[in-house]
């Protein structure tokens, strides 16, 4: 199987989503013209599939960092080893689902507390900087829809009003889960978020309008996670910043 643009093939799977990639062998290397429109696939369909392939976990993150560099999602269940790496189960059996679900009954637990407050800290700081950097597909893996929508319209209106948004993420000052609950089959974290950040505006102008680059700022925040108790997908979703 040769890995060229001579060789790449995109057949469409669905009306809107999905694509399949034939003629590419991602264990190997892969020249940056076949590569380019493999991408520009995932651009318009936003799901591939690349059916058949013989890879290995490092040759797997090798493909991948063809996109761009990796991070670790702050919810999924990742691999050990290598941690960039997202753990599907579909052999009918979620263990990874049912061992979370003790969790949520565990919840209180401070072993359980702290695990699920590392992976809201990495998602806060990184919802604060993809809403900054106007990055929408970063944003949409980690946000309920109603809020996406939200966020959406704001990065536009700020792109039409030819506003720029900078933001430096200091670190996280201290975090704790104020309050945690089951409503029907869904799960509500509410989370306090002490952090530190340097975050400014400017005009078209390059012309700072609001903030000080040249200042640290505490910042307290209030954000509900939420995730559907019997749903195998173990990700939690942004559902609410919460105005005090």
């Amino acid at each position: 199987m040769g890995n060229s643009k001579n060789t790449v093939k995109i057949i469409k799977k669905g009306r809107h989503i999905g694509a399949q990639v034939e003629g590419v062998d991602i264990s190997k290397s892969i020249d940056q013209s076949a590569f380019k429109i493999i991408e520009e696939a995932f651009v318009e369909n936003e799901v591939l599939f690349f059916r058949n392939q013989q890879i290995t976990s490092d040759q797997q993150i090798k493909f991948a960092e063809n996109f761009g560099k990796l991070s670790i999602h702050p919810f999924s269940p990742n691999s050990e080893k290598i941690p960039e790496l997202i753990i599907f189960d579909n052999d009918g059996v979620c263990n990874y689902c049912n061992n979370y679900k003790k969790k949520y009954q565990d919840f209180n637990k401070e072993d359980e507390k702290k695990q699920f407050l590392k992976g809201a800290e990495i998602a806060y700081e990184n919802i604060l900087v993809s809403f900054a950097k106007g990055e929408k597909a970063k944003l949409k893996d980690l946000l309920t829809k109603d809020v996406f929508t939200n966020f959406e319209q704001a990065i536009d209106l700020r792109v039409k009003e030819k506003i720029k948004s900078e933001l430096t993420f200091i670190g996280v000052k201290e975090s704790s889960v104020e309050k945690f609950e089951k409503i029907k089959n869904d799960l509500i974290a509410t989370v306090k978020i002490v952090c530190e950040i340097i975050s400014v505006k400017k005009d078209k102008d390059d012309k700072v309008i609001e903030g000080n680059p040249d200042k640290i700022k505490t910042v307290t925040d209030y954000w509900k996670f939420t995730k559907n108790a019997s749903n195998k997908n173990p990700n939690w979703f942004l559902a609410e910043i919460i105005s005090k």
